[in-house]
């Protein structure tokens, strides 16, 4: 199963202590496969990709790179090759302006009918939108077709709200849904994704456990002792606010920080860092 990985927070600056706290709770990755891995995030009202075709090696060298990277908003994705190496073009995560989107899921059913399907949601979207594909892997595919409806509601023209565009996302998702089904193809699932925009976080689950966490507060390290004896103390940051989403963490207590997404749920952050989540069917309406 490929890594998904979503971040929001109120102050980059802390994204390291985050990053530290997070490390020992991913699932591993196999070091003996080839994984490629992608990286988008927002910066400074564009959006930014770097695609590592070959790396990483571990979840500590995920991590360590998503420390340095300043922004308040980023999505990551690990996807494992099954044969070679993986082509820079299919990497996730893919962009188009202030959006950036990642998945784990695919099409399934009669190969022949999944390269129809495919092709007719291809053709079905905006000629500027299909000039923006990089290929035809499903998350790419997805992806435009959400991009279609947020178009359709003038999403890029206007500063909506959080919950106007969990409700298209859901609606986009309803529909694919549909369509699916209407070409005969298996359900859509699983599906996780995860798609971030201006100081937003949206992520869906369909399927296989996705997961978030909720941080208020954060303690950073104090400065290194000057000589011996001197003693430091840790540095409080009570109103920093972070969410990360996830599919590769294992909660195993009741008192875990992280808490499930229901299935078939759509979740997004409101302002006030007050989480949200409803089911795609009640949402789309």
């Amino acid at each position: 199963m490929s890594h998904v990985f979503g971040y929001l927070c109120s102050d980059d600056s802390l994204t390291h202590a985050v990053m530290t706290d997070f490390k020992g709770q991913l699932n591993p990755i196999d070091p003996q496969r080839n994984n490629g891995l992608g990286i988008g995030w927002l910066q400074q009202g564009r959006t930014l990709v770097r695609k590592h075709p070959t790396r990483p090696d571990s979840t500590d060298d995920l991590l360590d790179l998503l420390s340095d990277i300043p922004t308040r908003a980023m999505v990551a994705h690990i996807q494992r090759a099954t044969s070679g190496h993986i082509a820079a073009a299919d990497l996730q995560p893919f962009r188009y302006r202030n959006w950036v989107y990642a998945q784990h899921g695919a099409f399934a059913g009669d190969p022949a009918r999944i390269q129809e399907f495919t092709d007719s949601l291809i053709a079905d979207l905006p000629d500027h939108l299909r000039r923006n594909l990089q290929g035809q892997t499903a998350a790419d595919v997805i992806f435009h077709v959400l991009l279609t409806h947020l178009t359709e509601q003038d999403a890029f023209n206007m500063q909506l709200t959080p919950t106007r565009h969990a409700t298209i996302l859901a609606r986009a998702l309803q529909t694919l849904q549909e369509k699916t089904l209407a070409h005969h193809l298996d359900p859509l699932t699983p599906l996780l994704n995860v798609a971030i925009t201006e100081r937003q976080l949206f992520a869906t689950r369909i399927g296989a456990p996705l997961y978030y966490r909720l941080y208020e507060g954060i303690q950073e390290p104090g400065e290194k002792p000057l000589f011996a004896g001197h003693r430091t103390h840790p540095i409080e940051h009570p109103r920093f606010r972070a969410v990360i989403v996830t599919n590769q963490v294992s909660p195993t207590t009741e008192d875990s920080p992280w808490i499930e997404i229901p299935d078939n749920h759509i979740l997004w952050v409101e302002s006030g860092w007050q989480i949200k989540t409803a089911p795609i069917a009640q949402l789309a309406g």
